[in-house]
Formats: C-alpha cells, structure tokens, sequence
C-alpha cells in the first residue's frame, strides 16, 4: 500500500483492506497508511453487503475529511488481530524483501521460512 501511494502512479483515494489477512493480522498494522497518507482504510469480507457497505464508510469518511481505519467484517476481526496466530507465524517466519509481480522489489513486504525451518522452504527444495 506504502508502495502504491509513494510511486505516485495511482491515485487511490481509500483502501479496502482483505478481511482474511486482517482476520489475523487485525487492524492496527493499516492505521499508519490512514495517519500518513492520509488515506481510509475499511477492512471488510467478501459478501457483495460487506463490500457496498465498505465503499459507503469509505465515501463518509472522504465526505468528513477523515482518514481511519474501519472494521466492517467485524464477525471475524479484532483490531488486535489473532494473537495465537500471529505468534505462530512470527515463530515460524520472518520478514523479509519480496518481489511483487508487476511492482518489483519492495522492502520488509513479505515473509520467508526462519533458518529452523529451511528444510521446509520448496524454494531451496525446489528450482523454483
């Protein structure tokens, strides 16, 4: 998202943000987005409901000048986000430089297997 709106090449005025990811990640990772660019953000599932009331909260808060973080899907996310899972997954990934098809490399943007863990990673098993 940083990406996007630093490149300049896309004007975004608001982020529907993936209700799964944020199932467990929660809320509060999107809320330097809201804060620096000055972008609304609305997390929301997938039913066509939850996506036009997502669009709606978005267009509010662009009508009141605001620029937060919203939780539509509320029945699956916490603003803290799955804690358990979230220590599971830091235990067993780290963060790490990613490429992004069609944006390119873009630093701490994904995760890769801990060393622990390698003997598990199919892009070392694998001529990928």
């Amino acid at each position: 998202m940083e990406s996007l709106l630093e490149s300049g090449e896309c004007k975004i005025d608001g982020f529907i943000c993936p209700g799964h990811v944020s199932a467990i990640i929660g809320s509060k990772p999107y809320e330097p987005i809201a804060r620096r660019f000055k972008r609304p953000c609305v997390i929301t599932g997938f039913e066509p409901n939850d996506v036009l009331l997502a669009i709606l909260m978005i267009l509010k808060q662009l009508k009141e000048g605001e620029s937060k973080v919203e939780i539509e899907y509320r029945r699956s996310v916490r603003p803290a986000g799955n804690i358990l899972a979230l220590e599971k997954m830091y235990e067993v990934f780290e963060v790490c430089d990613k490429s992004w098809r069609g944006i390119g490399l873009i630093p701490n943007s994904g995760l890769r297997l801990r060393k622990k863990f390698e003997g598990f990673d199919a892009e070392k098993k694998f001529d990928v």
